[in-house]
């Protein structure tokens, strides 16, 4: 008498398993390789920010280094320019030899940020001081139009 078996047997895997099983390993590695992106560009867009601060605290140094140097100079300025944008740059002529000094033509650095600087004299600060504006525009891999705004009030320096 011969017995009649209905079970199957499984010699490899069918084709629907393979393409399952490459379809899973697909979607893992697309996974992967997003969450490096990213990381790459928000470690991109960290550094151009640690940047913008680090102008925009050079840009405050610079005013107080002028400051120091000559604050009748500052104020003159502050009194003829109060709002309007002004750029500086080290001079390279008498007097102004390695010095900061205000200048005419836009700054800027390293090809992608502009530093523009600020004078006010708000009505709240006592006669004399003077506050400082400092702000950094750049165009930056995640966003374009970014901007730092730094502010320090600064008066006479004795």
């Amino acid at each position: 008498m011969k017995i009649i078996s209905f079970e199957k047997k499984e010699a490899g895997q069918s084709l629907l398993e393979l393409l399952l099983a490459i379809g899973v390993f697909f979607i893992g590695v697309v996974t992967v390789s997003l969450m490096y992106a990213n990381i790459t560009l928000g470690s991109a867009g960290s550094l151009e920010k640690n940047r913008a601060i680090f102008l925009a605290e050079e840009g405050i140094e610079a005013v107080r280094s002028i400051r120091n140097y000559d604050y009748y100079y500052l104020y003159q300025k502050a009194q003829e320019n109060e709002g309007v944008d002004l750029y500086l740059t080290v001079g390279y002529e008498e007097p102004f030899t390695d010095r900061w000094i205000f200048y005419s033509e836009e700054e800027t650095i390293d090809e992608l940020y502009s530093r523009v600087v600020r004078l006010y004299f708000p009505e709240e600060l006592p006669s004399g001081m003077i506050e400082v504006e400092v702000v950094i525009t750049w165009d930056g891999v995640l966003q374009d139009g970014r901007e730092i705004i730094l502010r320090e009030v600064m008066g006479k320096y004795y």
